[in-house]
This record gives structure tokens, sequence and C-alpha cells, in this order.
């Protein structure tokens, strides 16, 4: 006791100290409610027991149409999974091989329509102007005489023969053919014509046409 007394100077306690009293056991006091549950278990597993005693075994029957009953709605189940599989590939295959569009509706291209040729039109062919020939009126010289005898409507006799071609330029120029008979035998001059013929009449009628037209006188030469 003098040794615990010394510890308890510095102000320690001593868990061990019990101040004399006896040691006592402390339980727990036992409630109403774990009376019951303790009384109730056990009745309810003997009361269990009791129970699967009573109940008959099944018959070999019995348990013979159980497993065809669990065989049959195992089959069903499969059945149903394999449809509902094949609709999902139905569906799949479906949906992958149809061309997928954009939701909108297009119009059908319009067809190319055959444009129809166009009617060809003849150009107008291009007038052509014909020209009119124009007569040239020219002099024709005479220098010999021929087979037959001819006459010509004398207009004019010259001694020089420019001046006879110059006369005849002028002739010409107003639509007259000329003749130029150049001098023969003892005749000397330059004979200007204006037409030849084969016959002294026809010479005549020439002259009394054409004579108002010229000044000078006009005379048959037969050459």
């Amino acid at each position: 006791m003098s040794g615990d007394r010394e510890n308890n100077k510095f102000g320690e306690p001593d868990p061990n100290a019990d101040f004399g009293l006896p040691k006592v056991e402390i339980s727990p006091i036992p409630t109403s409610d774990s009376k019951i549950e303790s009384a109730e278990v056990p009745s309810a597993i003997a009361e269990g027991e009791a129970a699967q005693k009573t109940l008959p075994a099944p018959s070999k029957a019995e348990s013979e149409e159980r497993r065809t009953e669990v065989g049959k709605k195992r089959s069903y189940g499969w059945l149903v999974l394999l449809l509902i599989f094949f609709v999902f590939v139905l569906g799949g295959w479906y949906y992958f091989s149809t061309p997928q569009g954009d939701g909108t509706v297009k119009d059908p291209e319009p067809k190319p329509v055959a444009e129809e040729p166009a009617p060809q039109v003849q150009e107008p062919e291009p007038e052509v102007i014909l020209e009119e020939e124009v007569e040239e009126f020219t002099l024709t010289e005479i220098t010999s005489r021929a087979d037959r005898p001819r006459y010509f409507v004398v207009v004019g006799s010259f001694v020089d023969e420019d001046m006879a071609k110059d006369h005849s330029e002028e002739l010409n120029a107003k639509g007259m053919n000329t003749f130029l008979v150049y001098p023969y035998g003892e005749i000397i001059y330059y004979r200007l014509a204006i037409g030849q013929y084969e016959t002294f009449a026809l010479a005549l009628e020439e002259i009394n046409r054409v004579k108002d037209g010229f000044k000078e006188n006009l005379w048959a030469l037969k050459y």
C-alpha cells in the first residue's frame, strides 16, 4: 500500500486500484425480445423439418413432365432468339443494300429533246447581169478586087491615107463600120465607104436611107 501511495503522490491514477472492494463479474441482463427470438427460431426449424417430412416425394412421371416442360420452354426460348437474330440480319441486309438518299425527292432529269434540223433556206442565186455585147465598129481595108464585083457606098475621097483613116475613126465612134478602098489603076484617091453590097440596087437603097445624116454627097462605087 505504501508503494501505491507513493505513486499517487505524483497525480497518476492507478488502473489496478480497487480501493479494497471485491472483484465482481458483470454480464448483460437478457431482454424479453431476445427470449422470444431464441424461442421462435427452434420452433420454426422444427416446423420446417416436420413439413418436409409430411410432403410426399414426386413420382417419376411428374419429374419427367417437369423436365419436358423445362425442355420445351428452353426450346421456345431458343426459337425466339433465332427469330429475333434472323429479323436483325434481314433488316441490316436491307438497310445496307438499299441506296440511302438524303431524304429529298429529286425531280426527274428532263430528257434531252432532239433538236429538229432547221429548214435550209435556199440562198437566192446571184443575178447574173449579162453584159451587153458592145459591137465594135472597125475599119476594113480593101486592097484588091474580089472574084465578084462589090458595090460600096462612098462618103469621101482622100489623097492622103492618114486623113482617110482619121475620118474613119469618127464614123466608127458614131456606130458605123467603114471600108477603105486603096488606089487602083489610074485612081490615086483613097475612097472611104460606109458599107458594101452585092448589087447596085441595095447600095442605092442604103444611100437613100442614110443620106440625110451626111453633108457629103454619097455615091456607089463598083469595085
